[in-house]
């Protein structure tokens, strides 16, 4: 890799695991809603806004009524000054790029977090994108999990594991002559993964980078000795994930 060249950015809401199609489809049914679509962690400043009474409940089920950070959810109890019992729920529907930005009433731009997640966000009254100093607000984990393909052995500190993402399976895409990972539900997409310290992750970029172009990374949920756990995939510049 070119010293010069930037690695993929680096993002709370990109490390993040996106939502299944399944799940959008029935969100779509059952809100009547045809642009339903996960967050984007760049936000949206330019889709056309849905009234909040719906999108705020749409981006709620979506999102399963949990914490996309954390993985948080919950209700509370609280009690009205009427003396009656109120149910509160623990999470709260969150714009990426803020109304006061421009930021829409959109799918891409509206996500769930916990109280605490939220306010991890405020910089001086803003509540957009974390900028790159407070990323320190929020605990990375000391260890990252990352698909690498099966014939690459980096010479790294490494522990490696064998697992698979739910519901996804390669097929060959006789069009365009390539590989692709598509939704299946049922399916079973097999990965190779490493267990890497943070510390080491550019220079397995660095080695990877020297295989194939690495353009970004997203993050999907995989099972992992019978655990779920949150798997970080490298991207080429097709948007193909190199695995």
């Amino acid at each position: 890799m070119n010293r010069m060249q930037k690695y993929p950015s680096e993002s709370i809401y990109k490390n993040i695991p996106g939502i299944s199609p399944g799940t959008i489809r029935i969100v779509s049914d059952k809100f009547h809603i045809a642009s339903v679509t996960d967050f984007s962690p760049d936000g949206d400043r330019t889709g056309k806004s849905i009234p909040w009474a719906n999108i705020s409940k749409a981006v709620l089920l979506r999102d399963n009524y949990t914490c996309r950070i954390c993985d948080r959810s919950g209700f509370t109890t609280v009690t009205s000054a009427t003396d009656f019992d109120q149910v509160h729920l623990d999470v709260q529907v969150h714009h990426i790029i803020p109304r006061k930005d421009g930021g829409k009433d959109t799918f891409k731009n509206l996500i769930t977090l916990c109280e605490e997640c939220h306010h991890k966000t405020f910089k001086g009254g803003y509540s957009g994108i974390p900028v790159e100093k407070q990323q320190s607000l929020f605990s990375f984990e000391e260890e990252i999990i990352v698909s690498i393909p099966q014939d690459f052995t980096p010479s790294i500190d490494h522990r490696m594991g064998q697992g698979y993402i739910p519901d996804y399976t390669k097929v060959h895409n006789d069009l365009r002559e390539r590989w692709e990972i598509i939704y299946l539900q049922g399916s079973k997409l097999p990965l190779t993964v490493m267990h890497i310290k943070r510390s080491t992750y550019h220079k397995l970029i660095d080695q990877l980078s020297l295989l194939t172009h690495i353009a970004d990374y997203v993050t999907m949920y995989m099972i992992l000795n019978g655990r779920k756990e949150k798997v970080r995939i490298f991207i080429d510049e097709n948007g193909q994930p190199i695995i």
